[in-house]
Order: structure tokens, then C-alpha cells, then sequence
């Protein structure tokens, strides 16, 4: 037994060092929300100084009634975000820890070890411990299964991309795999397992209402299983409402407990979640899909070549399922049918919406990939095992290197090089503006501009929900893309056009000269003459992603041709175009004097 425990032990080590190793290669971001839902309400709260909180965090109900405040009120809770507040609060009081490095990048460290190692460490146990079963044979078999269902996990391009970001996503699929773990076990009588799963299904459910696609048929169907020798109505139900439905409203009421402590009153965002995104609908204004996109595009992207293995598992388990009780596939099936189809009926769509139900699907398709592939029962597979293995790692490394390390890491890079400024130059001031000119929410904020001893004061246009959903009203993102220059003419009026006083104090959008300013090549190209008026030269370009391609002279892309990319020729016949990032700041009075004399 000792020794059993040391083997898990070490295994779960050894995955925790695989996916740190994971977070540090990781270089680009994936969407705003990973920063802007996690990190930077998290520093808002730990840090002192100036932060930057979401529409989500700020929706007020504009009534004091009760209904007003739940369904009016905030749309995110706090319950996401408290390991990356504790994280930040060590932080604070441990002096080598306080550094960009650690405010930026630990959260992300602590993501891979405490989130998706512990996911791939319960998708071998689940598989491992013959789950969902009654039977007590644990033979080779079942650890065999394991090692291939977590292959698939570890080999998974989109869980080395996505899994250890500091994602809402990431802690649902934690809770829901952990949760399937803690269920499993049906030759135990004990009920502790279940009660905590389920108080983590009430978490899960307080962090994003969709969780219940997963949790309510998880419920009925543990219910179900747990009876070995059938059940009646009454025991059921019994089960259902203890510890089903009982301790996921202790996991809930958890949740408000934490966000009181935040938030300083009473509410449940997850309430006010479902009205801005189901009842108003205003989700779609973040963009929409058809219902079949998940089916279509989601899933075939998300597991690369897993899917073959899938299709062939959900045929396979139909044309056997009045041979065969396996009740851990038929969860995992039901959980991600029910999933899908709650998902589904939402316009807005996006990949990561999904992530939970990657590891079920390693869990259904490991298992089949060792009955494939054993070498021991088909001696003549041992070449296509191995073909089979080196496919799965290079294929998935490659889109991961691509779009872990490559694909949109200017937003991070830019923020890395402000922050070098920042240590390096003796600055009068210890206030520094950094403005950025792009869509909102186009880069990290406060938790990547962190220098102890500097304040950082940083503007970015507005997107939000109240000018999105407006027919008259234009968000500033939007102005900006329209007409750069007037809208650098009227936002920057007073160092522009300093002439113009009295226009200047009427104004209402004139903004504070920057230090810094973050914007594409498009735009930097459109406005650069603004920009040198005030002072301010180009620092550095950032690649950001690619974007078009020329091969044997035939473009492909239609911002190939654009002026403002660089070009990158690696033969005659193959050329590349690159989107980039810019980096303007404001000359320094030593360089002014060496540039005039």
C-alpha cells in the first residue's frame, strides 16, 4: 500500500513538472478573459494602486430591491479568482517574490500545478480504479487503460493551450474531473466523497451557471449507479436531494459567503450571468455561431486526432450497449451530449467553452487506443502503435509551439518590454501613463505592469456592453478604428494643439500626455505624425501573428499585401507577412539634447 501511494505520489510530481514546464513555454495569449476575469480583479483586490475591473465586476443594479440586486447586479463572482488573490497576497509579504516576474507569471505557475496536474492526475486514477463500478478486479487491464487516457491528456495540444491558463474554464474542468473521481467509487458505502464532489459542483455552478449542463445528470446518474441491486423511486429521490442537491447548495451558498466578503453586500452573479447572457441575450453582442459550430468546428478542432478514436468509441458503445454496462463511458457520454446541447443553444461560442469535456474524452478514447494498439494481443501492431504514438506527440507539439509560443504573444511581449523601461531609466516621475490604442481588452493590464516603487497610470478604449448594444452611442474602440487621426486630434487636443485653451478646458476627452503608447502597425502607420508631435518615438515592434502568406507568387490572405506588415521571405517562393504591435515612448530629454546637437 505504502508503496502504491509513492508510485501516485511521484506520478502526480512528475506531472506537476510537466505542466510547469508547460506554463513557462507558454508565450502568447489565447483571449482577453484569462487576464481580465482572473488577474486583474485578483490585483485589483491584493494590490494598492491603481486596477482596472470589467463591466462584469461593476454592474450595479440601479434599484435597491432584492430582485434588482441578484438579477441586475454582478455578473462574475469572486469564488474564480481567490487562489490567484491568496497567490498575490504571498506575494506582497515575501520581498523575493515581489517582482514583474511573479505577479505576472505566477498565477500561471501556480494554474499548472495546482489545476491541470491534478486534472490529468484523476483522468488516470478515474480510468485506473475501473470506476463507476461495482466490481472489486483491479487488474493490469484497467492500468493499462490509464496510461493511454493520460497520454492522450499530456499529448492534447489544446490542454497544454488552454488547460493551465488562469481561465474560469480551467477550474470548472478541474471540479468536474475531480468530481467524477470523488463519485467513482461505488464499492464504497461512504458518503464523504460524494458530498465534496458535489459541494464542487455547487462552486462550479456559482462560477458559471452552464456547469449544470454537467452536474445535474452527473447527479441522477451517481444516484443511479450507486444502488447495486436496483433502487426504488423513493431512494432516488432520497439520494438526490442527500447529498446531491443538499451539499451543491452548500457549495453555492459558499460562494455568496465569498463574494459578500468582496463585493461588501449580498448577491449571487450567477443570477445576474444568466439574465445578461440568457434573458437579455446580450452575450451575442461578443460574437455568434450556428448551433451545429460546436459539432462542426469546436470539437474537431479542440481534439485533432483524437477524434477518429472518438467516432469509433460512440460507435463502438452503440452497437454494444445492450451487451455491455459500463457505467463510466455512459456518464462520460450523457455529461458531454448534455453538455453540448445547453452549449449549443447559446449564440456565442467559443472553444474554450468546452474544455470541460476534454478530459471525458480522453477518458472514453484511452481505452480504446490500449485495445488497439497492445502489442501483447496483435504482436503485429507494434509498428503502427509506435507510428500512432509519434503522431500524436509531433502533431500536437507542433500546433502548440505555433500557438503557444507564436501566434498573439505581442500583447505579453509589449507589456515585458514597458516594464523593462520602467527598471532600467531614472524616471522623474514615479507615475507613468501607458496608453493603449486598440481594441479593448487587447492586452494584459495592472498584473503585467507591476513595478514595485513606480504607479502605473494605463487607459485603453471602451467596449463595453452599454455603447456595444447602443444604436447611438459609438464605443471609443470603434471611433478609434474608424478614424484614427480625429480621434487622436480630439483625444490628445492639449498636447496637439496647445494653443487651443479654452477648448482644451471644455473638453471632456482630452487625455494626459503618455509615456507609453501600445498600438498595431495599421494604426501606427495612419498616425504616426501625431505621435512624433507629441514627442513620443518608436521603440520596438512586436510580432504578434501571421498575417498572410505568398507562395509561387500567389498570395493567400488579404492583408498580405498591406504596407504596414513586415515581410519575412524564407525562399524565392515562400514569403510571409506579419501583423505586429508597436511601441511608441516618449523621448527621453538626454536623447533630445544628443538628437539637437
Amino acid at each position: 500500500m505504502a508503496k502504491l501511494k509513492n508510485n501516485n505520489m511521484l506520478l502526480f510530481v512528475s506531472l506537476a513538472v510537466f505542466r510547469v514546464l508547460n506554463a513557462l513555454l507558454l508565450q502568447t495569449q489565447f483571449d482577453p478573459d484569462e487576464y481580465w476575469q482572473t488577474l486583474e480583479p485578483a490585483y485589483c483586490e491584493a494590490f494598492d494602486g491603481n486596477c482596472a475591473y470589467t463591466w462584469e465586476w461593476t454592474r450595479r443594479a440601479s434599484t435597491s430591491s432584492w430582485f434588482d440586486q441578484i438579477f441586475h447586479g454582478p455578473v462574475r463572482s469572486y469564488l474564480s479568482i481567490v487562489p490567484t488573490y491568496l497567490f498575490y497576497k504571498v506575494v506582497q509579504n515575501v520581498e523575493w517574490l515581489h517582482t514583474p516576474f511573479w505577479v505576472s507569471k505566477g498565477p500561471l505557475l501556480c494554474n499548472a500545478v495546482l489545476v491541470a496536474a491534478v486534472t490529468d492526475y484523476c483522468i488516470w486514477y478515474i480510468v485506473a480504479n475501473n470506476s463507476f463500478s461495482h466490481s472489486t478486479v483491479k487488474d493490469s487491464t484497467c492500468l493499462t487503460q490509464a496510461w493511454w487516457a493520460l497520454f492522450c491528456s499530456i499529448t492534447s495540444w489544446f490542454q497544454a493551450y488552454t488547460l493551465v491558463r488562469t481561465y474560469s474554464n480551467s477550474l470548472e474542468t478541474l471540479m468536474l474531473v475531480l468530481g467524477i473521481a470523488l463519485l467513482s467509487d461505488l464499492r464504497s458505502s461512504g458518503l464523504a466523497g460524494p458530498k465534496i464532489a458535489f459541494i464542487l459542483g455547487g462552486m462550479s455552478v456559482a462560477i458559471r451557471f452552464t456547469a449544470l449542463a454537467a452536474w445535474v445528470p452527473l447527479g441522477i446518474l451517481w444516484a443511479l449507479y450507486s444502488q447495486s441491486n436496483g433502487t426504488s423511486i423513493q431512494k432516488l429521490f432520497h439520494r438526490l436531494l442527500n447529498p446531491c442537491a443538499s451539499y451543491g447548495l452548500v457549495g453555492l451558498l459558499f460562494s455568496m459567503v465569498v463574494d459578500r466578503y468582496f463585493y461588501n453586500f449580498w448577491t449571487l452573479p450567477v443570477l445576474g450571468n444568466l439574465h445578461f447572457n440568457v434573458i437579455e441575450g446580450l452575450g451575442s453582442l461578443y460574437g455568434t455561431h450556428p448551433t451545429h459550430w460546436y459539432l462542426t468546428a469546436g470539437i474537431p478542432v479542440m481534439t485533432g486526432l483524437l477524434l477518429p478514436f472518438l467516432i469509433v468509441a460512440a460507435v463502438t458503445d452503440l452497437i454494444r450497449r445492450q451487451h455491455t454496462k459500463n457505467h463510466l463511458r455512459n456518464t462520460c457520454w450523457i455529461v458531454i451530449l448534455s453538455y453540448l446541447t445547453l452549449h449549443s443553444a447559446s449564440s456565442h461560442k467559443e472553444f474554450r467553452f468546452l474544455l470541460p469535456l476534454l478530459p471525458l474524452m480522453c477518458i472514453i478514447a484511452g481505452p480504446l487506443l490500449a485495445d488497439q494498439l497492445d502489442i501483447t494481443k496483435f504482436p503485429r501492431r507494434k509498428v503502427l502503435s509506435a507510428i500512432t504514438i509519434f503522431l500524436f506527440i509531433a502533431v500536437n507539439l507542433l500546433a502548440f509551439l505555433y500557438l503557444g509560443v507564436l501566434h498573439q504573444r505581442a500583447p505579453l511581449d509589449v507589456n515585458k518590454s514597458i516594464v523593462r523601461q520602467l527598471q532600467q531609466e531614472e524616471r522623474i516621475s514615479n507615475i507613468t501613463n501607458v496608453h493603449y490604442l486598440m481594441g479593448c481588452h487587447s492586452t494584459p493590464l495592472y498584473s503585467h505592469l507591476h513595478v514595485p516603487g513606480i504607479r502605473v497610470e494605463a487607459w485603453y478604449l471602451d467596449c463595453s456592453p452599454t455603447c456595444r448594444s447602443s444604436t447611438i452611442l459609438l464605443c471609443e474602440s470603434e471611433q478609434f478604428s474608424i478614424d484614427p487621426v480625429s480621434f487622436i486630434e480630439n483625444a490628445y487636443e492639449a498636447q496637439l494643439h496647445p494653443s487651443n485653451s479654452k477648448r482644451i478646458e471644455s473638453s471632456t476627452c482630452v487625455r494626459t500626455g503618455p509615456d507609453f503608447v501600445v498600438l498595431f502597425s495599421e494604426d501606427a502607420m495612419k498616425i504616426r505624425n501625431q505621435l512624433q508631435s507629441m514627442g513620443l518615438v518608436e521603440v520596438r515592434r512586436f510580432f504578434h501573428n501571421i498575417g498572410g502568406v505568398s507562395i509561387l507568387n500567389k498570395d493567400s490572405g488579404d492583408d498580405f499585401s498591406n504596407p504596414a506588415y513586415s515581410r519575412f521571405k524564407v525562399a524565392n517562393w515562400l514569403e510571409f507577412s506579419f501583423h505586429e504591435m508597436v511601441l511608441y515612448a516618449q523621448q527621453i530629454e538626454s536623447d533630445r539634447e544628443e538628437g539637437k546637437s
